[in-house]
Parts: structure tokens; sequence; C-alpha cells
């Protein structure tokens, strides 16, 4: 590839653009590029905390379900207790 001389270049004309014009159309559409990345990201953050939200609901939501199980689990065992306290008066009685 040819090298391009910058001197030259600022000073001719390339297509139906001047430089400044050549400089203004890539100044545009680089803009236009940044907007639509910056737009891009700022959707891609409000989803990330969206789903950083829901997680913690579904932690609390977890949690929450341990707790139930490990109460229900100890009210179970007391449950068996007692029958086997009943059964063995029972037994002794017998």
């Amino acid at each position: 590839m040819d090298c391009i001389d910058s001197a030259k270049f600022s000073t001719e004309k390339v297509g139906i653009f001047s430089n400044a014009s050549l400089i203004f159309e890539i100044d545009v559409k680089m803009k236009e590029h940044a907007d639509i990345l910056l737009h891009s990201v700022e959707c891609l953050s409000t989803r990330v905390s969206q789903l950083e939200s829901r997680t913690r609901q579904i932690e609390n939501v977890v949690d929450d379900l341990k707790e139930s199980m490990d109460f229900n689990q100890g009210k179970t065992d007391g449950k068996l207790r007692e029958i086997k306290n009943i059964l063995v008066e029972v037994l002794l009685t017998s």
C-alpha cells in the first residue's frame, strides 16, 4: 500500500470531498457510532441492574425456604420425639 503524504493530502481534494469535509463526515459517522455504542452500553447496564435485583430476590427466597425447611424439620423432630415418648409409655405400661 502506498504511503500518503499528509502535506499533499491536506491541500488536495479526495473524490468530491475536500479534506475538511472528509474529516467532518468522518467525525459525524464516529459520533453516530459512539452514540449507538453508548446507548447499547446504557441498555446493557440497565439489564445487568435488573439481573442483580432479581438475583437478590431469588437469594432471599432461597434463604426463606431454607429457614422454613429448618423450622419444619425441627417441628417434625419434636413430634417424632413426642410419638416415641408416647410409645415408650405405652410399652412400659403394658
